[in-house]
């Protein structure tokens, strides 16, 4: 497994790191003895991309470019939601990480610090 974690800048400037991205490679698939099924599940959703596709009458490259567009970083592409829905969400997000990580830094339990968290910026229990 790979990590990948994308950081971020506000309009101060600074940086924080938003939620990582957990990559599972071939080569897990491979130890487990699972890499023929792995091809197999990719050809599969290729040909239902390929068929989806067909039926939009497009090509499967325009359909795939569409898809890539809405994933690249913001300013560029296409764009899902509207930059303000994606700066508050960034914002609240920023403030539920200091909040959290300051609490872990006093030696609080991680659950114990996103309850705290939670209930102090008014989150349901769940969240993270």
């Amino acid at each position: 497994m790979r990590v990948k974690q994308p950081r971020r800048q506000n309009e101060k400037g600074a940086y924080f790191g938003c939620r990582a991205i957990r990559i599972v490679t071939e080569t897990l698939f491979e130890a487990l003895g699972l890499g023929p099924m792995l091809y197999r599940e990719r050809a599969r959703a290729s040909e239902r991309l390929r068929r989806k596709a067909q039926k939009m009458n497009k090509k499967l490259s325009d359909l795939m470019g569409r898809v890539r567009d809405m994933f690249q970083s913001p300013g560029r592409g296409i764009r899902p939601f509207s930059t303000r829905h994606d700066e508050s969400r960034e914002q609240r997000t920023f403030a539920w990480n200091r909040s959290w990580g300051e609490l872990v830094l006093q030696g609080v339990d991680s659950g114990e610090a996103q309850r705290r968290t939670n209930e102090a910026l008014g989150y349901s229990p769940g969240t993270a």
